[in-house]
C-alpha cells in the first residue's frame, strides 16, 4: 500500500487523504501532501485505498467547451442559467 494516495486515520483521530510513505521507524509512516509539508513518522490506526473521488455537485456540473481557434471556455450550469467564465 506504500506509494499511492490513500485515506488514513492517525492515532490523533485525524482522517486524511495523503500519499503513504515508509517512515524512519518501525510501524511509522510519512504522509505526503500536495499543498502542505510532509507529516513525518505518524502512527496510523488504519489505511484504505481510494476507489473513487466524486466532486461536489457544483463542480460535477461544469462543462468545458472547445472552440475552433483553440480557445476554451468554462460554463458553470446553475439553476438560474449558465454563466460563462473565460
Amino acid at each position: 500500500m506504500l506509494g499511492p494516495v490513500v485515506v488514513v486515520e492517525t492515532d490523533k483521530d485525524r482522517v486524511l487523504v495523503k500519499r503513504l510513505l515508509r517512515g524512519s521507524k518501525a510501524n511509522r509512516f510519512d504522509l505526503e501532501s500536495i499543498i502542505r509539508e510532509t507529516r513525518r513518522d505518524c502512527r496510523l490506526r488504519w489505511a484504505a485505498h481510494l476507489t473513487a473521488i466524486i466532486p461536489p455537485p457544483c463542480q460535477a456540473r461544469r462543462i468545458i467547451r472547445s472552440h475552433a481557434a483553440g480557445a476554451y471556455e468554462v460554463v458553470r450550469v446553475r439553476k438560474s442559467g449558465p454563466s460563462i467564465v473565460r
